[in-house]
């Protein structure tokens, strides 16, 4: 399988519990090698953290899921997965290859050009869009460009909503950065990264004028991140008239 920069990793373990007396505490490792180097690692107790070894029952099967990020900066070429529970040698489970993700550092060209930041991770450098006038239901694409601040330890999802002048939404568009192809788990300081939204219509009987807001969230929590300022999205400068 390949996996490019950032994504995650997932591996299914399933554990059987042979012995007729308790297990004491374990917390099995799995990692990312390449020529006996660590390239991402991540031990904890089965199932998330949340069913220790201590409590398996007898000839008991567990089922564990893990996950790992790809490193940003790991260059292409072949890694081992392992899983290491302690006092033991490692196991293989296979090799998968890794894709360095080609990474974009000058500035794109675009037809507008803000700036605002989010937390610690991207500040929003501009945007293009289709059109400033356009027909309820007819294609809206709209593109931005971010710069990266750093990764990300969680992949993080960009909201972008067309509000019509009384705040109510009529078109949007939500999704991890690129069509999920550069999730922020895989982002490198001073990077640039052009991210496509076309918007889906939910409203076509709206007629007039239309503002464009964005912003970030986390999947998991449905919490958005804020703004230096305490803004939880940003509202983008140019009207589009909606006919």
């Amino acid at each position: 399988e390949h996996y490019r920069s950032g994504e995650r990793l997932s591996v299914l373990l399933e554990w059987q519990q042979t012995s007729d007396s308790p297990l004491p505490e374990y917390y099995p490792e799995v990692r990312l090698m390449r020529q006996g180097q660590v390239l991402a690692a991540r031990d904890a107790a089965p199932v998330y953290d949340r069913y220790p070894t201590s409590w398996w029952q007898p000839q008991e099967a567990v089922l564990d899921w893990r996950d790992l990020i790809v490193p940003p900066e790991t260059d292409s070429g072949p890694a081992e997965v392992q899983v290491r529970v302690r006092g033991q040698e490692p196991v293989s489970l296979g090799w998968v290859q890794l894709e360095a993700v080609p990474r974009v550092y000058d500035l794109p060209e675009m037809q507008r050009r803000v700036r605002s930041a989010w937390s610690e991770v991207a500040a929003l450098a501009g945007y293009d869009l289709s059109a400033f006038e356009v027909v309820a239901g007819r294609d809206l694409n709209l593109t931005l460009y971010w710069e990266a601040l750093g990764p990300s330890d969680q992949e993080l999802v960009v909201f972008t909503h067309l509000l019509s002048e009384d705040g109510r939404l009529i078109a949007q568009h939500d999704g991890s950065p690129a069509g999920g192809g550069r999730p922020t788990t895989g982002w490198v300081e001073g990077e640039y990264i052009a991210d496509p939204h076309p918007l889906q219509w939910v409203d076509t009987v709206y007629n007039g004028p239309a503002l464009i807001e964005v912003g970030w969230y986390d999947p998991r929590t449905g919490l958005r991140l804020l703004t230096p300022r305490g803004d939880s999205r940003l509202l983008l400068p140019d009207a589009i008239i909606v006919r």
